[in-house]
Order: structure tokens, then C-alpha cells, then sequence
């Protein structure tokens, strides 16, 4: 994961790097709405409800897309999430177009180093900034 520590970019290694998301930000799985499907864009989207800083989020999301990611970062490692709904925010893919890009632009640059979780947190490291 890239992550920043005074303006330096590092690239955070290791299972470790799930102990550095502060407890309150990792969202809490609802056991609830499970086999609940609806369609979106012609993908089958499935139902997913998160409680996230005492707040509900209902998460549509389909594993027929070779993606895993949303807008927002709102991110579930079951699929790519084309939909959210909660009290505060909600949105909606109106369209989705699958392009290929060069690796560059999704890998980290060669040249960052590369750190684990006890190095990260003696930097100084505290909340993420990824980029």
C-alpha cells in the first residue's frame, strides 16, 4: 500500500499493514441481506451492509466485472461496488467503461522505499494519505 509520512511516499509492506487502519475506520460486516440481488447497468449486484463510525452503508456490488474497487474509495474485497446508499451520501455507476492502461499508472514508482508496519509507525506514521 502507498502510503505518506511527511510528504515522503512509502510503499507499506506485509500482512502488518491492516494493524495501521485505525480501529474506528474499518467497517463493521452487518450479518443481514444475504442472497438480496439487484441489477445495475446489466450487472447483477449483490448487498452488503457495513456499519462504518456508528453509520449504515449499503454497499451494491457484482463479481462479474474483474474489478475490486468503487468511486470514493469505498473499497470491498468481494467485488466492484456500483452502488452505496446511506443516510449522509449515496451513488450510483451510470456507466462503466473497462479501458486498457499502462501498468504505470497503477503500480507504485520503483524508486519509493519500501517499509513494514513497526518502521511505518516509528516514522511517525498515523492515518494514511494514499495517492
Amino acid at each position: 500500500m502507498l502510503v505518506k509520512i511527511n510528504d515522503q511516499p512509502y510503499l507499506l509492506e506485509g500482512s502488518d499493514q491492516d494493524k495501521a487502519v485505525p480501529k474506528d475506520k474499518t467497517p463493521e460486516k452487518v450479518p443481514s441481506f444475504k442472497n438480496e440481488t439487484r441489477e445495475i447497468l446489466g450487472y447483477t449486484c449483490k448487498k452488503l451492509v457495513n456499519k462504518m463510525d456508528g453509520q449504515y452503508q449499503t454497499l451494491w456490488y457484482t463479481t462479474e466485472l474483474p474489478v475490486i474497487g468503487s468511486a470514493l474509495g469505498i473499497i470491498t474485497e468481494q467485488g466492484l461496488v456500483l452502488a452505496m446508499e446511506s443516510k449522509e451520501l449515496s451513488f450510483i455507476a451510470i456507466s462503466i467503461s473497462l479501458e486498457k492502461i499502462a501498468d504505470s499508472l497503477v503500480m507504485p514508482p520503483k524508486d519509493v522505499p519500501v517499509i513494514n508496519h513497526e518502521e511505518y509507525v516509528k516514522k511517525g506514521g498515523s492515518s494514511f494519505s494514499l495517492y
